[in-house]
């Protein structure tokens, strides 16, 4: 007969799993055989042991001894046959974990005690694999040995994750990650570690990569994930973002590591979704950036919403050029950081619940300000922005009505915009609170319009008064080639006015333009032609020089002026733009430091298609130079265009310059020219050019 320490049977089970430890005593020889994933944890002096119940019994935590051997008492004594206990044991790494311990007692065909066998499991591996996926989870980050090896380490992350799980519902969230940790797998070599780390991001580590491997193994998922198929056959569209690292051999916090990953990932996710990005010392000062950002945030709504302002640009007649209203916009200054643009903060906010109590605060202001404004010019609109997640509250409704009987506010001259109205991915859930809304007079515009998949859905199902068409196509009408952007223009107008719903035209910015869509039967007109956003004493005077141009035709809009570089050169914006004739340059913009916006000169259409002719500088400058500059040069490209340290490196220096090679243009020059300071001294407006020279 086989030995049953030698059998086929006990090797078997001893080697099929290397967190279950096996082991087995024949009683009658008084020998014992434990696994090999046993001897090397627990660091056993072998698999053959004389004595066993002694060896393993110093390994026991003293506090749990008495109970383990009452335990195996009980056995032994014959009083059971199963032996079930939970107690601490020491490792090879001088840890105590916690086991349990099970084991049978068998006995031959006299009765007498033959063999006792069973096994233990380490308590902490119910966390260790995830049971959707089956992968790993991030428990054992801390067991891997990262110190013995030189490597790269990429975390994934699924874009907008809750959004497809909004879309199609929880169960198809699970399918997701399902396949995904499949096709992730097959992209996986032998001696790559992939891990399921957090919801719907995945970490790969692989030993010996550096850099350019690490980027070929990201665009091989990608290629690997571009469309899911479900068991249903439904075909869905993921976009995979990537932060990476590489490092050397040696003695590395994992923590650190973690950190330095988020890091990448959060910085990538914000300026191009779907690309990787590489931990760099930039990005860490951009992320300490952001968490500074979301301290002075959470202070200033602690200390009454300290920091907030509202500025306001105008709604201009479309049929002449008295100011009929106004969209209410948020500023924002913190304690700290005083330069953030609404882009770069209100991201924030969104968040967590503080758009919520943020968004009550503009409601409030907007509806006090129009009160004030109402007494004074009569009949005159304010839109505020109001965000899908704040419509969705519950008492959002009453609060609004409440706020309004409490200003005195006439509720027909108050317009809400859903914002970013393209991302509302279930319309029905909003239309019920509309026509809430409308019930009580408010007005509802939908911004953004004609962008994204779900703009005609929106108008089918929700009950508005505004649409405000997309400034992505009004802002290029004049050039050759957008006979497109005009039919959709003219198209949305004509559905509009058989819906009786009224029409504002966003990114209105120069007189062509502007020519344009007053050929058009639109209602209200928005842009930078007439206004940037500008605080309440400024706009109060605007609509007190409104009220002298009667019906004359010409609109308001902000004068070319004369602004002093240094004592010896004068430019004008006008002059500024000539410079742009050059055939050298590559692209020209005007940067606004305080207002965190930038302006098109001229641009070669790469740049141009990447980010229009208008914008906020925040994110735009490093999505541009990620684009279209070399790998090994980018590094010290996103040190040099940081507009946080700008105004100092160009304090008492009429320019500063930066040579780098590009992608598609060679060797190039990136230069900042400051423009013009403000009353206080402060650099406010920079020219920042990027031209060709030779190497």
């Amino acid at each position: 007969m086989e030995n049953v320490l030698d059998s086929k049977l006990y090797k078997a089970f001893a080697e099929s799993s290397d967190r279950v430890y096996i082991y087995a005593m024949d009683l009658k020889k008084g020998s014992a055989r434990w696994s090999k994933s046993s001897v090397n944890y627990f660091d056993l002096p072998g698999e053959y042991m004389e004595e066993p119940s002694k060896i393993w019994g110093s390994k026991i935590h003293p506090d749990d001894r008495e109970a383990y051997f009452a335990d195996i008492e009980s056995v032994f004594s014959g009083k059971t046959n199963h032996h079930s206990c939970q107690y601490r044991a020491l490792n090879r790494y001088g840890e105590y974990v916690w086991l349990e311990c099970n084991g049978t007692m068998v006995c031959d065909e006299a009765g007498n005690m033959d063999v006792f066998a069973g096994f233990m499991i380490r308590l902490d591996v119910q966390n260790v694999y995830d049971p959707v996926t089956g992968l790993p989870t991030k428990t054992l980050l801390y067991e891997y040995q990262h110190t013995e090896e030189s490597g790269a380490a990429i975390l994934l992350g699924v874009d907008n994750f809750k959004q497809l799980i909004d879309i199609y519902g929880y169960n198809y969230g699970d399918e997701i990650l399902i396949e995904l940790a499949k096709r992730f797998s097959k992209c996986c070599e032998e001696t790559d570690r992939l891990i399921h780390f957090n919801d719907d991001e995945f970490l790969l580590f692989l030993p010996d990569a550096g850099k350019d491997k690490a980027l070929h193994r990201f665009e091989k998922i990608l290629e690997f994930t571009k469309k899911l198929v479900m068991k249903d056959g439904r075909q869905i569209d993921v976009s995979i973002s990537g932060g990476a690292i590489t490092y050397s051999k040696g003695k590395r916090e994992i923590d650190q590591v973690i950190s330095q990953l988020n890091s990448a990932l959060n910085y990538i996710r914000e300026v191009n979704k779907g690309s990787l990005a590489f931990y760099s010392y930039q990005i860490e000062q951009r992320q300490n950036r952001i968490s500074m950002i979301k301290k002075d945030l959470k202070n200033s709504i602690t200390n009454h919403f300290s920091g907030f302002e509202l500025y306001f640009q105008p709604w201009v007649d479309a049929h002449g050029s008295k100011i009929l209203g106004c969209e209410a916009l948020l500023r924002w200054k913190g304690e700290h950081i005083t330069d953030a643009g609404p882009q770069e903060f209100i991201p924030l906010l969104e968040e967590d619940i503080s758009i919520i109590e943020v968004g009550h605060w503009v409601m409030k202001e907007a509806m006090r300000q129009q009160k004030e404004w109402q007494q004074k010019y009569g009949d005159f609109k304010v839109s505020f922005n109001v965000s899908y997640q704040q419509f969705l509250e519950v008492d959002y409704v009453d609060e609004l009505v409440k706020t309004a009987k409490e200003y005195g506010v006439k509720p027909e001259n108050m317009v809400l915009e859903l914002t970013e109205s393209c991302n509302v991915v279930t319309p029905k859930n909003l239309e019920a609170v509309f026509q809430n809304i409308r019930k009580h007079h408010f007005h509802i515009a939908l911004d953004d319009f004609g962008t994204g998949y779900a703009s005609l859905s929106m108008l089918k199902n929700l009950p508005v008064d505004e649409i405000k068409i997309d400034h992505s196509f009004v802002r290029e009408l004049i050039k050759e080639g957008h006979e497109v952007d005009f039919a959709v223009i003219e198209s949305i107008m004509l559905l509009c006015d058989r819906l009786n719903c009224k029409v504002v035209v966003e990114g209105v910015e120069n007189k062509d333009v502007d020519t344009i869509i007053r050929g058009m039967n639109a209602t209200y007109l928005q842009g930078y032609y007439y206004s940037k956003p500008i605080c309440k004493q400024e706009f109060e005077q605007m609509l007190n020089d409104n009220l002298n141009i009667g019906s004359s035709k010409q609109p308001i809009y902000i004068k070319d002026k004369e602004t002093t570089v240094t004592d010896k050169q004068t430019y004008s914006y006008t002059q500024l733009a000539m410079m742009a004739l050059s055939t050298t340059y590559i692209s020209m913009h005007l940067l606004n430091l305080r207002e965190d916006t930038f302006r098109e000169y001229q641009a070669i259409p790469a740049v141009h298609n990447l980010i229009g002719i208008s914008g906020r500088i925040t994110g735009t400058l490093e999505k541009i130079m990620a684009s279209l500059i070399a790998d090994e040069y980018i590094e010290s490209v996103l040190e040099f265009v940081r507009i946080d340290t700008l105004e100092e490196r160009l304090r008492g220096k009429e320019c500063i310059s930066h040579k780098t090679f590009g992608k598609i243009s060679g060797w190039c020059r990136l230069t900042f020219i400051p423009v013009t300071y403000n009353d206080q001294g402060k650099l406010e407006c920079v020219l920042y050019t990027v031209d060709r020279i030779d190497k």
